[in-house]
């Protein structure tokens, strides 16, 4: 396979893919045991870290490694976290937030999508994916 397209591959199964896996599962899974919608988005998109988003690219990340053996996805953290890594200097520059309030804008609870800002699911959640599945790669590169 063309090194470009691995990592192309990898990159968009690291930001997007496992995170629209996650919303599908949890979907259903709600819709099953009749729980409200609003508590699946809850705890898809605001609790801080993605804790279930990095479960999964941990996971995944780890399966593609044994599957594929690219070391193109070992890579896939640098593009997401360089725009999330410019847009807090951005914030802690531009808008004269110290860095602990940019911080808590993209990893706390001051910017969720139930209150119009979508910082974190757009910027802070591709970038921790795409970092938890090339940790999950890293892993089973490592054990063998």
């Amino acid at each position: 396979m063309n090194r470009t397209f691995a990592f192309l591959f990898h990159q968009l199964i690291s930001a997007e893919g496992v995170t629209l896996a996650c919303t599908l599962t949890v979907s259903f899974l709600f819709s099953v045991f009749r729980r409200s919608p609003r508590e699946a988005s809850w705890i898809l998109t605001e609790l801080p870290g993605f804790p279930i988003q990095v479960a999964a690219a941990l996971i995944v990340g780890f399966v593609s490694w044994k599957v594929f053996r690219h070391t193109a996805m070992i890579y896939v953290w640098i593009l997401p976290l360089s725009i999330l890594c410019y847009l807090f200097l951005v914030l802690v520059s531009a808008q004269g937030l110290i860095p602990a309030a940019a911080f808590s804008h993209f990893f706390g609870s001051t910017c969720h999508p139930s209150s119009h800002c979508f910082d974190q699911v757009v910027f802070a959640l591709p970038a921790v994916t795409s970092m938890a599945y090339a940790v999950g790669g890293l892993l089973a590169k490592r054990s063998g």
